[in-house]
């Protein structure tokens, strides 16, 4: 099969996916507005630039131009933007490639969190207090939740966008921070939930479930709630039971992934919102036995498929880049990342048989700690440490962490070599402007 690969900015599942279309002896061509860790994958086997996305009108126009001069069988998409633009205008694409979209408007209540919590609750799935901050005079409703709150945008995702205010003042100051930020959806503040992260994949043909894989996030990026950073997979029939009712309401089709926490105080699985994509952490269900990326091609390809709900529990992976940040912002992880980087039962998404996507998710590392600071995700004085926790206390208050000025000088080393190469490439000054995410 030949398949196509739009990206502009989830890079780790962009550059799962093409290693999986690789190993699977399909033909890969990823289309980026910069050079990426999926576009400088061994199984990529051409790269072409793409505006980007935010220009809807020239990423409509480039699209259509690309899907008309060669024909594609698959198409695949990790970016909410970008499904969101190919929805739009899916009635004036040509009939291949097939992008494995739900419904129109099963896709717009699953990615707007507030319509997604109101499914949920009609459906009787467990949901945080919410509170939509569609203007000033709700900030009242939102104090009543209690402190600490949840404060993000309805329709970002990774663990963008996202405040924990403590006090009525701080509240108030991420509202304004979001309202005012662009590209943004409706701010919405949610009750404060202490427990563990779970994560649960699904994948579907028109109504009908065909693979699904839940695992537990053993550690995140942010720490405080974002992406997978290490993850293993569980057995917990009700997590995956609640997935398949909020999906199977939606007559979803295609693959889609829930978030969800466990509330300690009533042990309860609490929905925290859904993503209408492939989710960054599909290595995890490649690893316990559920081809997700393979069921995608067949499901393109028209076959006829059986469901495939089994997979194994209690297996581990973890993401190195996202381990390396997740170590910058509590260098008192380094003894339990170092031990399971050393422990073979535990998977990896580091691929030898692939350094140039490898060297690629390097580089996106630096990029993403100096965002990752310059957010205040990694902060001077995290404050995560409560009094009296010990060396591991004082450990996590260290910053910037040996972790940190580590990635920010291979950062810098990456740039000067870049300069040096690009010099002597073209015999004039490298130009500026570019970032080690952007390549």
């Amino acid at each position: 099969m030949k398949a196509l690969l739009l990206e502009d900015g989830n890079h780790s599942a962009a550059l799962s996916i093409v290693r999986a279309l690789g190993r699977l002896g399909h033909e890969v061509v990823v289309a980026a507005p910069f050079e990426t860790p999926a576009s400088c994958s061994r199984w990529c086997r051409r790269r072409v630039l793409s505006p980007q996305v935010r220009d809807r009108e020239c990423y409509t126009g480039f699209l259509l131009s690309l899907l008309n001069q060669d024909n594609y069988d698959v198409g695949f998409t990790c970016d909410d933007s970008v499904i969101e633009l190919v929805s739009t205008v899916r009635e004036g694409l040509p009939s291949r490639p097939d992008f494995l979209l739900p419904p129109a408007e099963s896709l717009e209540i699953a990615r707007n969190k507030v319509t997604a919590q109101r499914l949920a609750a009609d459906l009787g799935v467990p949901t945080p207090r919410t509170v939509p901050l569609d203007r000033p005079g709700r900030l009242g409703e939102a104090c009543a939740l209690g402190f600490p709150l949840v404060v993000k945008d309805s329709k970002g995702s990774g663990g963008r966008h996202v405040r924990y205010p403590a006090s009525p003042e701080e509240l108030r100051q991420a509202y304004e921070e979001l309202t005012g930020a662009r590209h943004l959806g409706q701010p919405m503040a949610q009750e404060f939930i202490p427990g563990q992260g779970y994560l649960t994949q699904v994948l579907y043909q028109r109504g009908r479930l065909l693979a699904i894989c839940s695992h537990r996030k053993d550690r995140q990026f942010p720490v405080r709630g974002g992406v997978t950073a290490k993850g293993v997979t569980v057995n917990e029939p009700e997590l995956d039971a609640q997935a398949e009712r909020l999906f199977s309401a939606l007559r979803w089709h295609g693959a889609a992934k829930a978030d969800f926490k466990r509330d300690p105080r009533d042990g309860q699985f609490k929905l925290m919102e859904l993503d209408p994509r492939i989710s960054t952490s599909v290595g995890i269900a490649e690893a316990a036995g559920v081809p997700m990326i393979a069921i995608c091609c067949a499901l393109a390809a028209g076959a006829e498929l059986q469901p495939r709900l089994a997979y194994r529990k209690g297996v581990p992976l973890h993401y190195n880049d996202r381990e390396l940040l997740c170590l910058a912002a509590r260098p008192g992880l380094f003894l339990p990342i170092l031990l399971d980087a050393l422990d073979p039962r535990v998977r990896s998404d580091l691929d030898w048989r692939d350094l140039p996507g490898t060297f690629g998710l390097v580089r996106r590392t630096v990029w993403l700690f100096d965002e990752a600071w310059r957010r205040g995700q990694i902060t001077a004085n995290p404050g995560h440490a409560p009094a009296g926790a010990g060396w591991r206390g004082e450990l996590d208050r260290l910053t910037p962490s040996l972790v940190g000025r580590g990635l920010l000088a291979a950062g810098a080393l990456y740039r000067a070599v870049r300069s040096v190469r690009h010099t002597i490439a073209s015999g004039s000054p490298a130009s500026k402007g570019s970032t080690p995410e952007g390549g």
